[in-house]
């Protein structure tokens, strides 16, 4: 969350150097509207003691500002930075409705998977147990749920995206591409934990491989992040145009002697 401010700051730098300084500053009156709305939401965050509309309203006033004071031209170059700014508000009252749901499913396709791996397992709750008590039971705890490790990836799919993304839709797939990396990665990294528990003891299960799998694992959604954006900007007709029309000359006769 921290450092989503300097993030946003830095877009705004790239905006500048690459078209906002040559973007003339027409004022819109239209920014009044926002600005009063961003008023409104942060009397409605005061009075329902609620500190993630009064954050939120921050975001929306510094919108209506821009809009206000530099125009449509403005806005439209820096909307994505403000709204980006949102990442910075912490979204943890969504773990308990998300997170025991997304518990459930992890634990139940990490059964299937140590299964089909061989390991003889079973399941009660959230909590994964041994039959031949190879390992004390593996409880998937709230933060061991996958949100934390999802909301991470959906501000940097959206980042990413934005920045090296040429089309609008390709943006949204890498958007949305953030939930499953994120559940596949979440998945793994559970898996793992059993087996490493299964082969090497409990104690560097949890004590050791426990405390740094996670930035293996969200190491390589990121990998997975970046060779995906790769794909999407492949120009596939080109390719295919390439191929099929590409000039193949006759080989040269031989010459008489």
């Amino acid at each position: 969350g921290y450092v989503v401010p300097v993030v946003a700051a830095g877009l705004f730098g790239w905006k500048w150097r690459k078209k906002l300084q040559t973007v003339p500053l027409r004022m819109a009156n239209s920014g009044l509207a926002v600005i009063l709305a961003g008023m409104t939401i942060y009397w409605m965050g005061v009075k329902a003691a609620n500190p993630r509309l009064v954050a939120g309203s921050f975001v929306v006033l510094i919108f209506g500002l821009i809009l206000y004071l530099a125009g449509w031209g403005w806005a439209k170059e820096l909307w994505f930075p403000c709204a980006f700014l949102l990442f910075m508000i912490p979204l943890n009252f969504l773990e308990q409705y998300v997170s025991f749901p997304l518990r459930i499913r992890a634990v139940g396709a990490n059964e299937f998977e140590v299964e089909v791996l061989g390991m003889d397992v079973y399941r009660e709750g959230t909590g994964i147990y041994s039959t031949a008590k190879r390992f004390l039971p593996l409880e998937v705890a709230d933060p061991c749920s996958g949100i934390r490790s999802l909301m991470a990836l959906m501000a940097l799919t959206s980042l990413y995206g934005y920045v090296t993304m040429d089309q609008s839709w390709k943006k949204w797939v890498l958007f949305v591409s953030s939930v499953p990396l994120a559940v596949v990665g979440n998945l793994a990294r559970i898996t793992t934990v059993a087996l490493v528990a299964q082969g090497f003891g409990q104690d560097w299960a949890m004590k050791i491989y426990h405390d740094y799998s996670g930035y293996i694992v969200f190491s390589l959604a990121i990998l997975c992040m970046i060779g995906l954006g790769a794909m999407l900007n492949i120009h596939y007709r080109e390719l295919v145009h390439r191929w099929t029309q590409e000039d193949v000359r006759p080989p040269r006769p031989a010459r008489k002697r």
